[in-house]
């Protein structure tokens, strides 16, 4: 599928390689793979995709991919199509938990992580931190009474 949108922020050598680097990604290569198709090292593919990437042109490709896949499997099977997309949607959604701390009886703090931009490791340490808050919240509580 070809996109209308000029990646004019590429560079020469990139433009010409971009073509086999979509081919290649629809089919499911290495960036190895990629490289050797294109003659070049799987550096230079990865230096590539981040030039890319981050022109903002590689969203715009994907997307337009995924609307033209997706059309095809609604019409094929449009139940599944739409299991999948939910799929998608529910690993895209932002999830957010809220850490409270209680200073005092009357002031509350409450903050908000986005966690889709954390890592497990990190998401396992706000929970274990969550839990040490609430158990000295408690405790202090207790103390009170």
């Amino acid at each position: 599928m070809q996109e209308n949108v000029p990646e004019m922020s590429l560079n020469t050598q990139t433009l010409q390689r971009l073509p086999k680097i979509k081919q290649g990604l629809r089919e499911g290569l290495s960036r190895t793979q990629i490289g050797e198709t294109c003659g070049v090292t799987e550096k230079t593919i990865d230096r590539d995709m981040q030039v890319w990437v981050q022109s903002g042109f590689f969203e715009v490709w994907l997307k337009t991919e995924f609307v033209g896949l997706y059309s095809h499997v609604v019409v094929a099977n449009p139940v599944a199509a739409y299991k999948e997309l939910a799929k998608i949607i529910a690993k895209m959604v932002t999830q957010k938990r809220e850490l409270t701390v209680d200073e005092t009886l009357t002031e509350k703090q409450v903050v908000e992580i986005d966690l889709s931009k954390l890592s497990d490791s990190d998401k396992q340490a706000l929970d274990t931190a969550a839990r040490i808050l609430e158990s000295q919240s408690k405790r202090e509580l207790s103390n009170l009474h």
